[in-house]
């Protein structure tokens, strides 16, 4: 029994090393305290042995009788195999906690399929440089963040960004390592390289969460530097009152030895960073990446969701969504295409897109000119044609033939951009434009204020087109006209008011009110510095994927909660026990074995409540929406 003893310490003297170590640095811990119960039950062991031997050589009578259920070689073997195979089962529920960050790397494919000289050639993703021309076919993943450049396909981002629906990718669309061609053919050029790519950032995110300490976690930390002198002194009561008591060395040993044993702190130190790992990778699986623990414990506390209006709630792309001609359509579309084509802002691309959609021509224009701020002019097969603003018109006396004027006031009144045309000084057409809003943003209001959450809006824009989408998808409150440094200074006026604020953009006059918000939220769809202000990215432009961010943070806290609440539990009824508090009274103590086998038992409890986490699934919430 000795040998074997000896073995099994020797295997596991990490325990001994580390506990030393700690011990010297005044700073015991968890293997401190393994060290301590199983060297002190191999040591005794070890002198009742001598004793026995020597009893027997001397002839001393009832020498075994004494000392036959005292030898507590199993004890410590027992100890340290029980927490060894508590720990493995740790390490195991760990490998199936971290698995989210498993399934991202695996997303990564090996090989490319390089085009060279019009002929495809298969070769390792990293002897692929930038520029380089790659083919994607039907089935395949995409080998690396790459711009479309011929074809068109179906492409399959819901393992990378969570959209659950098919996207559409043709010329000059971006496509992300790691989805999938669900149909079509692509020929890509290679614009990051694996090791910048989008995937790469999400698996580095991901991992630099569980790198860092949520503020709840730091609480738990500083009371395991107490926790662990505290019960080391208990367990020198312990022996000392047991000895007082029952003048049996070898029990009050026992009794000592299980207090140490039980008392191990693994369970409160597994509290917090199994249910982070689980809860971020989580996150990345839905959609929504966090930054840092901190971020994932605070999002789900946050009062108050400040929203930017342009490219958060819509989709930063105008659209033409009605013309009033006085001449035929079709002739209005293509004259207005022909002009805004020779134009460079936002309103030329939405009346381009209004003349593709309809398969119009572009018709020949001269004499064009750029009036900044107003309009557009030029001659198109031989009549004069203004385009743009009421002003211009105004301003070049243009007639009003059919109370085109009215309706384009009526309009703006609803948040229209009206794009008005004018032939040889009359005026023959009028186009609506809008910034459309996004089709899930009024689902992420309504969700969002079913959290009980105050949703604001703040936007540049002026007060009419405010209001407009204030109606439209039943924000609390907005303010317009607001500037870059105001949107700050809004930031802050909540926060004085005892409310967390979470602040929502993705533009660079977002990025002061990020950085004042208490969490702050980007799109990945957004500007570099305003990802960089952010505390959590949503991979995907759905504001909706915030709504399932706050409810994963709200179910990991209250995770960690129960982590902590067990493990506080578990020392409360399992110390006292040890101790032998109720042994007088009902008989009922640990042996030091039964105490390593509930040592493990706690911290596997933690584990596995902690991998409840990934059942959370956004279904769940859309079915009771």
């Amino acid at each position: 029994m000795l040998l074997f003893t000896i073995v099994i310490v020797f295997i596991n003297r990490i325990y001994f090393i580390n506990g030393i170590k700690a011990l010297l640095q005044k700073s015991p811990n968890m293997d401190t305290l393994i060290m301590i119960g199983s060297g002190a039950s191999l040591i005794y062991g070890i002198w009742v042995v001598i004793a026995i031997s020597h009893g027997v050589t001397n002839n001393v009578i009832g020498i075994n009788e004494k000392y036959m259920n005292s030898i507590y070689f199993e004890s410590a073997a027992m100890i340290l195999t029980l927490i060894t195979l508590g720990k493995y089962l740790e390490e195991l529920s760990k490998g199936r906690a971290a698995s989210a960050i498993g399934k991202l790397i695996k997303l990564k494919p090996l090989t490319a399929n390089l085009l060279v000289d019009e002929e495809e050639e298969s070769v390792l993703i990293v002897d692929v440089k930038i520029n380089d021309k790659i083919v994607i076919k039907k089935g395949d993943k995409v080998p690396l963040d790459s711009v479309v450049i011929d074809g068109e396909a179906l492409i399959d981002e819901s393992s990378v960004t969570g959209e659950s629906l098919l996207v559409y990718k043709s010329n000059d669309s971006k496509i992300l390592q790691g989805t999938i061609v669900a149909d079509g053919y692509l020929v890509a050029r290679v614009i990051k390289l694996s090791k910048d790519s989008t995937l790469e950032k999400i698996i580095e995110l991901v991992e630099s969460v569980n790198m860092t300490k949520a503020p709840i976690q730091k609480l738990a930390d500083k009371i395991s530097s107490f926790f662990v002198p505290i019960v080391i002194f208990l367990s020198i009561a312990t022996f000392i009152t047991w000895i007082i008591i029952s003048k049996d060395f070898s029990f009050a040993l026992e009794m000592s030895i299980s207090v140490l044993v039980i008392s191990c702190p693994c369970a409160l130190g597994l509290a917090t960073p199994v249910a982070i790992m689980v809860g971020s990778g989580k996150g990345a699986e839905i959609g929504v990446l966090f930054k840092s623990a901190t971020a994932l414990e605070e999002l789900g506390g946050v009062d108050v969701v400040a929203l930017d209006k342009t490219g958060t709630l819509t989709e930063n792309k105008p659209v033409l969504e009605f013309v009033f001609p006085l001449e035929e359509e079709n002739e209005i579309v293509s004259i207005m295409n022909s002009l805004e084509a020779k134009a460079n802002h936002p309103l030329a691309f939405a009346v381009g897109e209004k003349a593709y959609s309809m398969k119009l021509k572009k018709q020949e224009v001269i004499e064009f000119k750029n009036i900044t701020g107003f309009g557009l002019s030029g001659k198109i097969n031989g009549n004069n044609y203004l385009l743009g603003s009421r002003k211009l018109l105004l301003d070049n006396n243009v007639i009003d033939q059919g109370e085109l004027y009215e309706k384009a006031k009526v309009a703006e009144e609803n948040g229209y951009k009206v794009l008005y045309l004018a032939k040889d000084l009359f005026l023959i057409g009028i186009a609506f434009i809008k910034d459309k809003i996004k089709e899930t943003s009024k689902e992420a209001i309504m969700n969002l204020k079913s959290l009980g959450l105050d949703v604001i809006m703040l936007t540049g824009d002026n007060e009419v087109v405010a209001n407009q989408v204030k109606l439209e998808l039943g924000i609390d409150q907005i303010f317009s006209n607001v500037l870059p440094i105001d949107k700050g200074n809004y930031i802050t006026n909540y926060q004085s008011l005892g409310k967390k604020v979470c602040m929502v953009g993705d533009g660079v006059n977002d990025a002061l009110a990020l950085a004042k918000a208490d969490v702050s939220v980007s799109l990945k769809t957004g500007t570099d510095i305003a990802i960089e202000s952010s505390d959590v990215i949503l991979s995907t432009s759905n504001i909706n994927d915030l709504y399932y961010g706050i409810l994963l943070s709200r179910k990991t806290k209250k995770n960690i909660k129960e982590n902590l609440f067990w493990a506080f539990f578990y020392n409360v009824i399992g110390i006292p026990i040890a101790m032998g508090v109720f042994y007088s009274l009902l008989g009922l103590k640990l042996n030091p074995m039964l105490a390593a086998l509930a040592m493990s038992f706690s911290s596997l409890f933690v584990l596995f409540n902690a991998l409840r986490l990934k059942l959370f699934r956004k279904e769940i919430y859309e079915k009771r929406n």
